[in-house]
């Protein structure tokens, strides 16, 4: 069977506004009095694309730290900032010494084909350029990011600084 694992995030506040509860129902401790525990190993599951050690370079926790929820949901929200994944979660459970960390990420897919509607005063073919580096590759929010803020300096440039990208999708 699988390991007992203690569940972290999604990250953000709690929907009903009220402190965060932890495993046990009960409210969590403050940040300066939580519980920390020695982190002797730290694994990575469900990752295909995305080598295991960029995600741990990700974070700032390695084996021997002492962590509580804290740092740990900071890590999740590390992972999320790489720009990869659709889901990130991490548990943890015991082992000789302290705590196996596991973080569980769910990636995104990989980019497919692209088409771009809507493009006036400017060359189609210069966004084209923009977009089609990444087909085949793992979507990534940040480089999709990077591809609206040239679009919108592409438009800038040609003398239309209030153009925006009005929407982008993943079908």
């Amino acid at each position: 069977g699988k390991p007992a694992m203690d569940l972290y995030g999604p990250p953000g506040p709690p929907a009903d506004g009220r402190a965060p509860k932890g495993p046990d129902g009960k409210p969590m401790a403050p940040v300066d009095t939580e519980v920390k525990t020695t982190i002797r190993e730290i694994k990575v599951m469900g990752n295909m694309r995305v080598g295991e050690d960029r995600i741990l370079l990700s974070i700032p926790i390695t084996p021997g730290d002492r962590v509580g929820r804290s740092g740990v949901m900071d890590a999740i929200q590390r992972i999320y900032g790489m720009g990869y994944f659709r889901d990130v979660k991490a548990g943890t459970e015991p082992m000789l010494g302290g705590e196996r960390l596991i973080f569980q990420v769910v990636e995104n897919p990989t980019l497919r084909s692209h088409k771009i509607d809507g493009v006036t005063k400017i060359d189609l073919a210069k966004i084209d350029a923009l977009v089609k580096p990444l087909v085949g590759e793992i979507i990534s929010y940040n480089a999709i990011k990077d591809i609206v803020d040239k679009v919108q300096k592409l438009y800038a440039d040609a003398g239309f600084p209030l153009a925006r990208v009005a929407d982008m999708d993943v079908a």
